[in-house]
């Protein structure tokens, strides 16, 4: 076991060197790398300068890409903002991030049982360790155990699952070692204590990503969440089935349970290390629902059961559950959800291109889980695209019509000239179809009344019965491309999409394409300005042909970064090149 120690140690020594010395003081490295090109391009003013210059600045800018893009990296994985991409120089977001993060991480009060409020740093080190105190230090003489004949006879791990549990792509450089440590351990039941520190967490967590592979044979079917390959739509959708017609009159009788049962972590005692507790209903946190039942037979059951009544609409899995139709007052979570994305004052922060990830990323994906469920009222679709479409040109939310181009045209494919941005309303429609490929139904009723519904929209895409008889597995990502029908490709499609600029540097470049860039000729007309001069030449009037074309002074500095580029002059001729 020591010797394991002493070699992961070892292994951490040589990659602090290799940190010193290959990745320290980034920041000093950026600053040293944009010196000397300053530096270089200086001295490039003059004409007739010699090639190794050139080489040397050109050299210099990959040296300064390169540690920018290493500090961007570094700055995005200390944010944890996963669904923004690196190459946009996005650090002073992410440095922002890092900082709402650590800031909303800190403990800066608690409220204790009785109603007092821990404002201080000793009183909040006093209040948790009283509270982690008296909720280990019991032990309880008698701890239900389980049953291991129960156990086999359920679903176990065979000898392949067990293999996959153990297998790593270094495990034959590290296989002996490790087997050695855990036999010693077995024999000599001691545990050598830099290991045992170890080990409470970093195993579980090595366990639970080996546990992904072999879950769905050791699970039942019946628990569809949280499990790799299944759906927690599955049971959502199964719910709102069943609470169906709970608000009539005159129904056969019926109740449901909602129950939540007390975990592990909610009877802690020492006991527990050695023998495993049962799981038990947590009456507070737990309610029945009734439909059909009379009143005094209700008041029976509750008795019984120590449970509270419930009352729909209830929140099920993140969702709204009723026997309704969907209402815009149920449906204020979601668009508080998305309100709070977009107020973060870090999104502030952000270019153009950042905000379309964004609402690519983070916003749709809010929607989405409601959209696989429900079909959203009208009202609210046209919130979330307004929502979506004020945050983009303004960063921020209150209702504005500083749009520069229509929201239908955001949703065309890039190819159509548009950012391929999700139609809500199409979307929703076609995802819940999804459901008759992905549901296994215990009613053959139930999958006919769903087919019958979605016969419709099938129709709309463009399906025959023939192509749905043909269809094994559903694509909603198909469909929707069917329903948005065909589009006239735009020449520019290859200069914007196929850029290898940076996001930020390309939108205004889209916005040229689409003759929506903000020049003086177009503020003049919303009676911003009144002089639509050029700002850079005073000659001529500033549009968007004159800005890119044929003002001498910008066409200087093109002609400038194409002729050290080596490319052909670029002018008014061959712009559509």
């Amino acid at each position: 076991m020591r010797n394991v120690w002493q070699k992961l140690k070892r292994v951490k020594q040589a990659m602090k060197v290799l940190n010193n010395n290959k990745y320290n003081s980034i920041g000093d490295r950026i600053k040293v790398c944009r010196q000397r090109l300053i530096a270089l391009q200086e001295q490039m003013k003059d004409p007739g300068q010699s090639e190794a210059l050139v080489a040397d600045e050109k050299e210099m800018q990959v040296q300064l890409e390169k540690w920018l893009g290493v500090e961007e990296s570094i700055m995005k994985k200390k944010s944890r903002v996963k669904w923004l991409k690196l190459g946009d120089a996005n650090t002073t977001y992410f440095f922002a991030s890092m900082k709402n993060r650590c800031s909303q991480k800190k403990i800066r009060r608690l409220v204790k049982y009785n109603g007092d409020t821990m404002q201080t740093r000793q009183g909040i080190e006093e209040e948790v360790t009283g509270f982690y105190q008296q909720l280990l230090s019991s032990s309880a003489n008698v701890l239900p155990a389980i049953n291991p004949a129960v156990m086999r006879d359920g679903p176990m791990v065979n000898r392949v699952q067990q293999m996959q549990l153990i297998t790593e792509k270094a495990w034959p450089a590290i296989g002996d070692t490790i087997t050695d440590a855990v036999m010693e351990f077995f024999s000599s039941s001691t545990m050598y204590q830099p290991i045992n520190c170890t080990t409470v967490t970093f195993v579980p967590k090595v366990i639970t990503n080996r546990l992904q592979g072999v879950m769905d044979g050791l699970v039942d079917k019946s628990q569809s969440a949280f499990v790799p390959r299944r759906l927690i739509n599955d049971n959502i959708i199964f719910s709102h089935e069943l609470v169906k017609g709970y608000g009539l009159k005159g129904i056969s009788l019926r109740c449901m349970m909602k129950m939540d049962m007390k975990k592990a972590y909610d009877l802690v005692e020492w006991g527990y290390l050695e023998q495993a507790s049962g799981l038990v209903a947590n009456a507070d946190k737990s309610s029945i629902f009734f439909g059909g039942v009379h009143n005094d037979k209700q008041q029976e059951i509750l008795q019984v059961l120590d449970f509270v009544k419930g009352t729909l609409p209830v929140r099920y899995l993140g969702v709204p559950l009723s026997s309704k139709r969907l209402s815009l007052i149920q449906c204020q979570p979601l668009l508080e959800k998305m309100l709070g994305r977009i107020r973060s004052w870090t999104s502030k922060l952000m270019s153009y291109a950042g905000r379309v990830q964004l609402i690519k990323s983070v916003l749709f994906s809010i929607q989405v889980f409601w959209s696989q469920v429900f079909l959203l009222p009208k009202k609210l679709i046209q919130l979330i695209e307004r929502m979506c479409q004020t945050f983009l040109w303004t960063g921020g939310v209150e209702v504005s019509k500083k749009a520069l181009l229509s929201w239908e045209s955001l949703c065309k494919p890039k190819a159509a000239g548009g950012l391929n941005f999700l139609d809500v309303e199409a979307w929703n429609k076609y995802k819940k179809q999804n459901s008759l490929w992905t549901i296994q139904p215990k009613q053959a009723s139930w999958m006919v009344q769903k087919i019958l519904k979605a016969k419709k929209y099938f129709e709309e895409a463009g399906y025959t019965e023939e192509d749905v008889e043909g269809i094994r597995s559903f694509s909603i990502k198909t469909m929707y491309v069917k329903i948005q029908g065909e589009f006239a490709r735009v020449s520019w499609r290859k200069l914007v999409f196929n850029n290898a600029g940076l996001p930020k540097w390309i939108f205004p470049v889209f916005l040229s394409a689409h003759r929506r860039l903000l020049t003086k000729d177009r503020l003049r007309g919303w009676g911003y300005v009144e002089d639509a001069t050029c700002s850079l030449c005073n000659t001529e009037e500033e549009t968007i042909d004159h800005l890119f074309f044929s003002c001498p002074y910008s066409s200087r500095v093109v002609c400038t970064m194409y002729g050290k580029r080596g490319m052909a002059e670029f002018s008014k001729e061959n712009s559509d090149q």
